[in-house]
């Protein structure tokens, strides 16, 4: 069944997505890695910026890979142009460019 959405709950879905979004961010630039994990669903996954095809499976493997990261490293993320299609009040997507 498709569901019908209106323009405001869009909005709203789309405006919650940009907030996972930046507060995952701020999580990392934080050093805050235990936090970060837990943005991800439970059967997430991820694939690091400098190992792309090593994907790693799982809210815990995604915690233990991120809190193997080293304290030294600072980083600082900028965030913008997020672009988020609802797919339905349950799911959404990044935006193909």
């Amino acid at each position: 069944m498709i569901q019908s959405i209106n323009a405001a709950e869009r909005i709203e879905i789309e405006r919650a997505c940009e907030r996972l979004v930046h507060a995952y961010s701020r999580a990392l630039d934080l050093g805050d890695m235990s936090a970060a994990a837990d943005f991800f669903a439970e059967n997430g996954s991820f694939a690091r910026p400098m190992a792309p095809d090593k994907v790693i499976h799982g809210r815990e493997a995604i915690r233990a890979a991120l809190l193997t990261r080293p304290k030294t490293l600072l980083t600082k993320h900028l965030v913008s142009n997020v672009m988020v299609d609802v797919v339905s009040r349950d799911e959404a997507e990044d935006s193909p460019i």
